[in-house]
């Protein structure tokens, strides 16, 4: 249960354990992590170099030039404390401690703090006012709270900063170091040295981002599309996953090569693999010529997986293998082949939950969800509505077609409604209603009877 979580490759082909970053420009990267557990007595311990370290060698850096990121225990039980310090010390970081909330928070406005992890099992309402206390005054900083391991709350998962991330207890302390290594993944990737344009509306073919969380979205893909880093897009059904998947691929150094999307939930339970990894003439019945599976045919280019959380657990095995060596199998076959493919994933579903209970495999999960992108459903984000209905009319009408006028009415409706299918929704109805107008002007009548009752 304490044992060192597997490790990562580095750029350059170098090793690096979860938390371990790589000096760039002669300056290592430092990030100060806090723990603050609700538990007992309190208890006080202050460890390892506080200095800034410049160039190679200096101190708080490892024999190959690795800044270790500092910690910031705040604890009041002294078991749990020793643990998670020579858990940690053990894992390379440099550790710390406060007594309080207030002196937590004065650490972490003075030292460069990226990650705040708190266990509110204990007192959940003084634990959340001092999350939210963090988060109103230190915005940049991700949290992580532990909390009871039957609580929705852990189906919320995000690297995002400023966002609370979700960890169940009895605390299983792989499952919080991946947590941790991924926003400092994260985080690490905002920090890159990677030209960040912020005029976004308009950058990215059929994605509007008038609205701060749409805009933040694109920010996210400008990021982390020039990395190999896994993606996990999350959203409600309609909210166009493949969109922001496919503006991923056309940004990165994979644009060339090819993109395909395949939706998991299509696929025939017993043809899943084959459709997946391809298959050898005679491996099943009806199998009679062999067949290329979507992974080979997208050999350099990006792969998403939409729906994923609906795979079996056989194929979330394939997959596993598939991200960790950069090989598969095709159904039938007895020699391992050779894919470098971007694996991207999709769901409208808590993955995080569905890991705990076992129901996805928990090292494809953290292979996939290295950035979470957050895509809000079109009811808390309602400045895209009016453009997205105004991409929609002049992107799927003729170039010699004027698009329909919208009555004020109509714009009012479409702006009060709700959108439960989200921008499908949205398309299918303004389709359905231009096709009505025909070039003059789209009014009450020609919307569905549920949007005219609001």
């Amino acid at each position: 249960m304490f044992g060192p979580p597997s490790r990562t490759s580095a750029p350059g082909g170098r090793v690096h354990s979860p938390g371990v970053r790589f000096a760039r420009g002669g300056k290592a990267w430092r990030a100060v992590f806090v723990l603050y557990i609700f538990d007992g007595a309190r208890y006080v311990e202050k460890r390892g170099n506080r200095g800034r370290r410049e160039g190679v060698g200096g101190p708080g850096c490892s024999e190959r030039g690795v800044a270790m990121p500092e910690i910031l225990l705040l604890a009041d039980s002294e078991k749990t404390l020793s643990i998670l310090m020579t858990l940690l010390k053990a894992e390379g970081y440099d550790v710390e401690s406060a007594t309080d909330m207030a002196g937590a928070i004065k650490l972490i406005k003075s030292d460069d703090v990226q990650i705040l992890i708190t266990d509110i099992a204990a007192d959940v309402e003084r634990g959340e006012a001092f999350i939210e206390q963090v988060r109103q005054e230190c915005p940049t900083v991700s949290c992580i709270a532990l909390v009871p391991a039957d609580s929705p709350k852990t189906a919320v998962t995000t690297a995002t900063p400023g966002a609370v991330n979700y960890v169940g207890k009895p605390l299983k302390v792989d499952q919080l170091l991946l947590t941790v290594q991924s926003v400092m993944e994260y985080n690490e990737t905002l920090g890159m040295d990677t030209p960040v344009q912020l005029g976004l509306a308009g950058k990215f073919d059929n994605i509007v981002a008038e609205s701060p969380a749409m805009r933040h979205v694109c920010e996210m893909i400008e990021r982390v599309a020039p990395t190999d880093i896994g993606v996990l897009i999350h959203g409600e059904p309609g909210t166009e996953k493949h969109l922001i998947a496919e503006a991923v691929h056309q940004h990165s150094s994979r644009r060339g090569n090819t993109f395909l999307i395949a939706n998991c939930l299509e696929f025939h339970e017993e043809l899943i693999d084959s459709e997946l990894f391809g298959h050898l003439k005679g491996a099943f019945k009806g199998a009679v010529s062999n067949k290329k599976g979507l992974v080979q045919s997208c050999i350099g280019g990006t792969l998403f997986l939409d729906d994923v959380d609906s795979l079996p657990p056989e194929t979330q095995a394939r997959l596993r293998v598939l991200l960790k060596d950069k090989q598969f199998r095709q159904v039938g076959g007895k020699d391992a082949l050779e894919a470098d493919v971007r694996l991207l994933g999709g769901t409208s579903r808590p993955l995080a939950q569905l890991v705990q209970s076992g129901k996805f495999d928990r090292d494809l999960y953290v292979g996939l969800s290295g950035i979470a992108i957050e895509i809000k459903p079109l009811r808390e984000r309602r400045e895209d509505i009016l453009p997205l209905v105004d991409l929609v009319l002049r992107r799927d009408l003729a170039d010699d077609t004027d698009p329909p006028r919208l009555d004020p009415q109509v714009t009012h409706i479409f702006q009060q409604y709700a959108w439960p299918g989200n921008i499908a929704e949205l398309e299918r109805t303004v389709l359905r209603a231009s096709a009505q107008a025909a070039g003059g002007t789209l009014t009450p009548e020609m919307l569905p009877p549920e949007m005219r009752k609001g």
